[in-house]
């Protein structure tokens, strides 16, 4: 037997009035750099809306990131007036999948999660890569993935430039991914072995939590709350 079951939820929200107070703390925060997006709150947009400089990347003839101004000229001057709205972290669906398999005396449940179509800051490129300290120990990208001379089409920019990144699109990236949530594999005993033990029924099973994670963006996890793998082997015995 094989049975499989799927959900899949689309979800979409618009904030349609904020307080005076909230439209003052929005100006603030709209004032502030940061190499790491603040949340900001505007009527007519979505509550997880990503607010960035955009971006046209790493112009390949002197290393410098490209920016587009609010104008829509392209400049070098990054500025926090020129941020827009680039992306939204809701994904356009979400859902799960369960499959459960049943053949003679052994079965298996699988659970997976999937999220299609959302938009990510992704911070571990800004933080470990670009704003990464050169004296430290560095991810490999620091030294093999930036733009070093004239012609050269890199997504970092230039590795001699030690200023600060700031904010915007080149770092906002299309979230796809699947996660196999838990996983368990189930044996029962034959009826003639289980009366050898004096038991009406024996069963032994396998599972495990968080067995992979297949995703279009590579980031760092486990940074503001802590991920495990849990794998367990049981014996189940019924007199």
């Amino acid at each position: 037997n094989w049975s499989l079951s799927a959900s899949m939820i689309h979800e979409s929200n618009k904030i349609l009035k904020i307080s005076e107070a909230l439209k003052q703390a929005n100006k603030e925060l709209e004032k502030r750099g940061g190499s790491n997006p603040n949340f900001l709150y505007r009527e007519g947009g979505s509550l997880r809306t990503i607010y960035v400089v955009p971006s046209y990347g790493i112009d390949p003839s002197n290393g410098m990131e490209l920016y587009r101004d609010k104008d829509g000229n392209a400049t070098y001057t990054w500025k926090a007036s020129d941020r827009v709205a680039c992306g939204i972290e809701d994904p356009k669906f979400r859902g799960n999948i369960n499959s459960m398999l049943s053949y003679k005396n052994w079965s298996m449940n699988v659970a997976f999660s999937y999220r299609l179509g959302g938009d990510i800051y992704n911070s571990t490129l800004v933080d470990r890569v670009e704003n990464a300290d050169l004296h430290y120990n560095v991810d490999r990208r620091v030294y093999e993935g930036r733009w070093r001379k004239p012609g050269d089409h890199t997504f970092f920019k230039n590795i001699l430039d030690q200023r600060q990144t700031q904010m915007s699109s080149r770092f906002v990236q299309r979230e796809y991914t699947l996660e196999c949530q838990s996983l368990m594999l189930k044996y029962d005993l034959p009826r003639q072995w289980v009366s050898y033990l004096h038991a009406q029924y024996v069963s032994l099973s396998f599972s495990t939590d968080n067995l992979f994670r297949l995703s279009s963006i590579k980031q760092e996890r486990g940074i503001s709350y802590p991920f495990s793998h849990r794998y367990s082997l049981s014996l189940s015995v019924i007199f």
